[in-house]
């Protein structure tokens, strides 16, 4: 059985926002390290911060200004879960 519910640790920073667990599974199963992922509606930027956690490079896309904020401070520190 595979569980990917959110962590504790997560926050709900998007009404969308998947768990990073889920997306690290995928990113592994369809990429290799060094390969690109590319989510061109990235919300809270969870794609972008399990791609950087798995030695995989990135380009996010997000028009909403809020969330890119969020992204940006979620990136920053590519071990942190969440927002403080």
């Amino acid at each position: 059985c595979f569980r990917c519910d959110m962590e504790p640790s997560e926050s709900r920073l998007h009404p969308a926002q998947k768990p990073v667990k889920l997306i690290e599974a995928l990113i592994e199963l369809v990429t290799l390290p060094g390969q690109i992922v590319v989510d061109p509606f990235a919300g809270s930027g969870t794609t972008g911060f399990a791609a950087r956690r798995l030695n995989r490079r990135f380009l996010v896309i997000e028009n909403n200004h809020e969330m890119f904020e969020i992204i940006k401070k979620r990136l920053a520190d590519p071990f942190q879960e969440k927002l403080i």
